[in-house]
């Protein structure tokens, strides 16, 4: 499984990034024979207010299936990763329950 991330400037850092792909490899990691491909974006996004939330956009391409594509804002970086990764093995998950002879 190919894991591409695009962290932008206000939150990118060395430890954020090899700390997001470590959870994306354990959360996703059990179905690496049946994902080709996984993108990750990370920015942030500023509310009316001013107040800035952090967005976490991951982008799965399966071997047999059409995409997945998860979209999360929260208040923090590790919330909002944590919720899209968990968000992301859960259609995973389903798309081999629906289909199990497909893969």
């Amino acid at each position: 499984m190919r894991v591409q991330l695009r962290i932008m400037q206000p939150i990118s850092s060395a430890d954020l990034t090899s700390s997001l792909e470590r959870r994306i490899r354990l959360a996703l990691g059990r179905f690496e024979g049946v994902i080709r491909q996984t993108q990750v974006q990370l920015d942030q996004v500023a509310e009316p207010g001013g107040r800035c939330q952090c967005r976490c956009r991951i982008r799965v391409l399966p071997r047999t299936a059409r995409e997945i594509f998860i979209d999360v804002q929260d208040i923090d970086t590790e919330s909002a990763v944590r919720r899209a990764v968990d968000r992301a093995a859960w259609f995973v998950r389903a798309l081999l329950e629906d289909r199990p002879n497909a893969y």
